[in-house]
């Protein structure tokens, strides 16, 4: 199933699915890095409290150029979100596209 193409341009954090949106699967999620070297957060997160967050992957390291990919992520989108930021660009400019499939 496809689901979408992401282009993170900036620090804020992103809603990739948002909780409602449908299925709660996600096959695959390819984060790849066209910019100098950042760090990303990817998270569940439960609507009804914000502070509740479940971290996939926390602080990763996305070199410039490189390519993460994450497989098989089952998650219950009745009450969770999937969440992205990316951090500590030192200009504050990021190019990372995001599929997720």
């Amino acid at each position: 199933m496809e689901r979408g193409l992401f282009n993170i341009i900036d620090a804020n954090v992103h809603t990739l699915i948002p909780v409602g949106s449908g299925g709660g699967g996600v096959k695959s999620i390819r984060m790849a890095n066209g910019s100098v070297d950042c760090t990303a957060q990817l998270y569940l997160e439960d609507t009804a409290t914000p502070s509740n967050k479940v971290y996939i992957i926390r602080s990763v390291l996305l070199a410039g150029g490189s390519t993460l990919e994450i497989d098989d992520l089952g998650f219950d989108n009745s009450v969770l979100s999937l969440n992205i930021q990316l951090l500590g660009s030192l200009y504050g400019i990021y190019n990372t596209s995001i599929i997720l499939k």
